[in-house]
């Protein structure tokens, strides 16, 4: 945080992304928050936090331009394994191509914040494993509708590929890890609608992630087999699909933990 200025600069997240030798890379996920026109650019500097030889920053590792319309920004660098750094963000102003001295009439160091980070050594990082953990075939409100969940670990981005088993691929959903609290969520969520002509029908799902920063032509593959649907057109085919005799009197079904909501988990 810096008092001093209209703007505030502040770090969201420093995560490596590789575990290479002798570089890895890190992500520096940064956010700047208020009016930003007195500044045009960020400066990234890492510094080794044992080089007690020079005082100043160093050499500069990225520069990221500034948007009058985005708050967060993001900068890949190359770092070195197995290292202290300190890192700071320094936000700069330019006049026709040259770096400005000041910012907002005072010394542009002013400005820059700073944060510590240990990038680890050379290791071994396994391939991210995909794992189904549940299918749900149908449902009373979607009769066609199949939903299938995932977990995994570190993955950069996913697709799932579902059809017949005469076209397992023919249909293909991406995705990649959302974010819960600037913490990537590697669990995921997707319902296909199957249309009329697969009801009844076994439909394959293939479920696969890669880390693209590891090897982007490596994927972790899963498939699940499920049975879609019928079409059903009433309550009692349902029932009967879902080996449960039809009531004597629908009024059994209308409350409490027997109720068609409890059942169906709606």
């Amino acid at each position: 945080m810096n008092l001093m200025a209209d703007f505030e600069i502040s770090f969201i997240s420093v995560r490596q992304m590789t575990f290479g030798s002798p570089t890895s890379k890190v992500q520096i996920l940064f956010e700047v928050t208020g009016p930003k026109t007195g500044i045009d650019l960020v400066q990234v500097y890492a510094v080794n936090a044992v080089d007690t030889k020079s005082a100043d920053l160093g050499n500069v590792v990225d520069a990221v331009d500034l948007s009058t319309t985005e708050s967060q920004y993001s900068s890949l660098v190359d770092l070195q394994s197995g290292t202290a750094y300190t890192l700071a963000l320094c936000p700069r102003s330019e006049t026709g191509g040259v770096l400005d001295d000041q910012v907002e009439g005072q010394y542009w160091e002013t400005f820059c914040i700073y944060q510590s980070f240990v990038t680890a050594a050379n290791v071994s990082v396994p391939t991210p494993q995909i794992d189904i953990v549940s299918v749900a075939p149908r449902t009373l409100l979607h009769p066609n509708q199949i939903t299938i969940s995932w977990a995994s670990i570190d993955y950069t981005d996913g697709q799932v590929l579902w059809g017949s088993q005469s076209g397992p691929r023919q249909n293909v959903y991406s995705f990649t890890p959302s974010d819960s609290g600037n913490v990537p969520n590697y669990t995921g969520q997707y319902a296909a609608n199957i249309p009329d002509n697969l009801a009844g029908q076994m439909i394959s799902f293939t479920v696969q992630v890669r880390n693209q920063f590891q090897d982007a032509n490596l994927w972790s593959i899963n498939t699940a087999l499920v049975r879609a649907a019928s079409n059903y057109r009433s309550l009692s085919q349902f029932l009967a699909a879902s080996n449960i005799a039809p009531p004597t009197t629908i009024r059994q079904y209308l409350h409490g933990t027997s109720s068609l909501r409890a059942l169906m988990g709606i």
